[in-house]
């Protein structure tokens, strides 16, 4: 038996795995690399699409060994048979619903979608919101559309995301749990980032879906620093932050080790390792 064999890491990927500039950490890398050939496993938790995944991490087919949970546990995706995993959409018709009152309610903020199709979506209206400008340009390598949300029909739409500043996002996260909270799985990400999926779909369910499929015995650890980590973070065994996580983060988590910058990932598995002798 190999010395890591039966422990999961799953990670996020900003503010966790990446570093503060959204680069990844050469500590990290070795530390993956010594921790799969060991008999480990290791996937990625992030709110990205795939294809965004990519975008930061070209070579992250090379690390991970089993399927990656993405859009907050909306899509999980093999990316070695490049296939989707499972795939959990929004219901179009609420789509609209959503679209409609976030443009007529909130002309300020932008909304914006992840598409298993296209990549990303937003309609005109939002388009003019300097902040999903912004998104559009950082995802310039993923296909996008700029269309009524008429248009959205044939699109498998994963995740939303309002984007505006802070005091609104945190005022429509507890209006929208309140609202919608039977229709739609809502968290926040960052301080002007509001997301939403489909009722029920968190990284914490879709990694506890991944990890029961591999048999029984398996120790998960998980490693986030944001409050969409939390409910992954309740579905581990072990739950892991860096020192610059979010205080509730902090607060929950089983170990707080070094920051993002100094290498997380590679913290734990030094841990681990310690913790077997």
């Amino acid at each position: 038996m190999k010395r890591f064999e039966g422990i999961v890491i799953a990670t996020d990927l900003d503010g966790t795995f990446f570093d503060s500039k959204g680069r990844t950490v050469e500590r990290n890398l070795s530390a993956v690399k010594y921790f799969t050939a060991n008999g480990g496993r290791f996937t990625i938790a992030t709110g990205r699409l795939p294809s965004h995944v990519f975008a930061g991490f070209a070579d992250v087919a090379e690390y991970v060994n089993m399927p990656v949970v993405t859009c907050n546990g909306s899509y999980i995706y093999d990316l070695h048979a490049n296939s989707a995993y499972s795939v959990y959409p929004i219901p179009h018709d609420r789509v609209k619903e959503l679209v409609e009152l976030v443009e007529s309610q909130y002309p300020m903020a932008g909304l914006r979608a992840s598409s298993a199709e296209c990549g990303l979506l937003c309609t005109p209206f939002s388009f003019e919101n300097e902040r999903i400008k912004r998104d559009f340009e950082w995802y310039s390598t993923v296909s996008r559309i700029v269309a009524d949300v008429d248009d959205w029909r044939d699109q498998s739409v994963l995740k939303l995301v309002v984007r505006v500043d802070a005091d609104t996002v945190s005022e429509m996260l507890v209006k929208f749990s309140q609202q919608y909270g039977d229709v739609f799985s809502i968290t926040q990400s960052s301080a002007t980032y509001l997301e939403i999926q489909a009722r029920g779909r968190n990284k914490g369910v879709a990694l506890k879906e991944l990890v029961s499929s591999m048999g029984d015995g398996m120790k998960l650890y998980t490693c986030g620093d944001y409050i969409n980590d939390l409910e992954m973070h309740r579905a581990a065994d072990v739950s892991v932050c860096p020192s610059n996580a979010h205080p509730r983060v902090i607060e929950e988590c089983d170990l707080c080790l070094r920051t993002n910058d100094d290498g997380l990932i590679a913290d734990l598995v030094d841990y681990i390792e310690r913790k077997m002798q």
